[in-house]
């Protein structure tokens, strides 16, 4: 498993109590593609957590397989240093009487450690994932609400741009 940044910094959240009526076509438009671009990075960062919690509820499950020389636990293992980030080899394996675990704990940097231990470890950043995932869900879905008042914003802006434009036609003549 490859480790992941559990730090990405979700994007502050700044609620936005500007009028829309005193606000320009323009604006409300750049407004709402702002908030359609946070609303898609909101989106992208879910995704990416959610696949984090994923790996490492499938990395708890492998672990608390019991151990037998026929019940043999998968893994991969690295061939290459993982100081290269463009290019990691690694070769599909089996391990038997697992009893001790090598954590990942940084830039390679290992600690062996008990199955007990690792279990913790790796329930901890699923805990702490899932408080990310709910952060995110609550910021996502204000983001969400403030993404639809814009865009009814931008019709009712749009629609009133459009009738003082027909006001301010100059009047036709009809040559008759």
């Amino acid at each position: 498993m490859t480790a992941v940044n559990l730090d990405v910094a979700v994007p502050p959240f700044q609620a936005n109590v500007e009028d829309t009526k005193t606000m320009s076509l323009l604006q409300i438009v750049r407004q709402k593609e702002e908030i359609e671009a946070e609303v898609e990075s909101l989106c992208n960062l879910m995704f990416q957590l959610n696949k984090s919690r994923l790996q490492y509820e499938s990395t708890v499950e492998i672990v608390n397989k019991p151990n037998s020389l026929k019940d043999a636990l998968p893994t991969v293992i690295p061939l290459t240093s993982s100081v290269s980030f463009l290019i990691q080899m690694y070769v599909q394996g089996d391990v038997c009487k697992a009893n001790k675990i090598i954590l990942s704990v940084g830039s390679d940097y290992q600690m062996e450690v008990d199955k007990e231990t690792a279990i913790n470890h790796f329930l901890r950043k699923i805990q702490r994932i899932k408080t990310k995932i709910n952060m995110t869900q609550n910021i996502l879905a204000a983001k969400i609400v403030e993404r639809e008042r814009l865009r009814k914003a931008t019709a009712e802006k749009y629609i009133e741009e459009s009738k003082k434009s027909e006001m301010n036609l100059p009047p036709k003549f009809t040559t008759g």
